[in-house]
């Protein structure tokens, strides 16, 4: 039953996670530190801030030495850093590593599923740290462990097979914690009866049960801090609320006024609309007026058109006349002067023959 609610505990751990992703800045040179043997090591230079089991590793970043890469890496150094758990894809970054030490960095717990992704692990120093309990079959899939150091941790609780099948352990370090003032050989760490009787021995249960309270601890914090948040988010929603209400409002007033106003401007637009109708109306009987008119004035024209053409004519007409009148003129000079007194005898004779006849009517009976 404990297993299965850690089991789900896990599961909701996981779901309720934002997996962040933080740079690993080194300085890659051979280490020489007390109890492990020479090692090409990353020793961890910038600042970490890893306070959840959500963080993993976005790059390895630093100058290796002359034919050196990130898989001749067999040391990892990480101390005084803020390292509260153990980044889950650490050993997938370094998958040579021999060498662990994390010292100073406030390391809250270790379970045997952060320590197997480093199969080939011989050396682990974790001094300095936060640990409080150190649960059944931490090591399973560490064989090849020599030594491991948890000198001034906080540690209460050993599961009863914690160092279960460490046959080549030779160096196990648990000074400064609440029960343990001493380091062990290996052959003592076999019989862990051998270690005080004020330590307390845990079985798999109160181990199991340590790590339900220390998981539920974290929901419980995980759950706060997401509260937290979405009580921030609520007040900041219900702000951007009452801003958008505000606006809409404001928004509402402003519709309103244009309203009005589209609504003055439609009935001007209806009235002008009206009037200019009426003067189209008006416009349009005036051109009527003015196409009849325009009509009899082209009748006019026409019959001014005709006239204008008889005139024409008759004034041809004249001027032929009067080019004949000139003719007959000339002529009638020509022929004046050229029988002038023959023409007068002759007027004169016919002249005498009227006045005769004329006194031969009166004078008959």
């Amino acid at each position: 039953m404990m297993y299965r609610w850690t089991f789900y505990l896990l599961l909701i751990i996981m779901t309720i996670c934002d997996v962040d992703a933080i740079d690993i800045n080194c300085d890659f040179k051979d280490e020489i530190y007390f109890g492990i043997p020479v090692q090409y090591s990353c020793i961890v230079e910038n600042s970490l801030n890893i306070t959840n089991k959500c963080f993993e590793i976005k790059s390895i970043q630093g100058p290796h030495e002359d034919n050196k890469n990130i898989s001749s890496v067999t040391g990892l150094s990480i101390i005084e850093k803020k390292i509260q758990y153990i980044p889950s894809n650490l050993g997938e970054k370094f998958n040579n590593l021999i060498a662990i030490r994390i010292k100073g960095g406030k390391l809250k717990e270790i379970h045997k599923s952060d320590l197997k992704q480093f199969v080939k692990i011989k050396y682990l120093n974790l001094d300095r740290n936060d640990i409080k309990a150190l649960e059944e079959g931490l090591f399973e899939f560490n064989p090849e462990l020599i030594l491991v150091w948890f000198e001034n941790n906080n540690i209460k609780s050993i599961g009863e097979t914690t160092f279960k099948n460490l046959n080549k352990l030779k160096d196990l370090d648990l000074n400064g914690n609440h029960c343990f003032s001493q380091r062990f050989e290996s052959h003592m760490v076999i019989n862990l009866t051998l270690i005080k009787e004020a330590c307390y021995i845990a079985t798999e249960k109160d181990i199991q049960l340590k790590l339900f309270e220390s998981q539920l601890e974290t929901l419980r914090n995980k759950l706060k801090q997401n509260q937290n948040e979405f009580l921030n988010n609520i007040t900041t929603n219900q702000k951007t609320i009452l801003t958008l209400q505000s606006e809409q409002q404001t928004s509402q007033r402003e519709l309103q006024t244009f309203k009005k106003k589209y609504e003055n401007k439609l009935q001007a637009s209806e009235t002008l609309q009206v009037e200019l109708t009426h003067k189209i109306e008006i416009n349009i009987a005036k051109i009527s007026k003015l196409q009849v008119k325009l009509q009899a004035s082209e009748k006019h024209q026409e019959e001014l058109q005709e006239m204008l053409n008889n005139s024409t004519a008759i004034i041809s007409r004249f001027n032929e006349l009067e080019i004949k009148d000139k003719t007959l003129i000339e002529f009638l000079k020509k022929f004046l002067s050229n029988h002038f007194w023959p023409l007068a005898i002759g007027f004169t004779l016919v002249s005498i023959l009227s006045i005769v006849n004329i006194i031969l009517v009166f004078k008959l009976p």
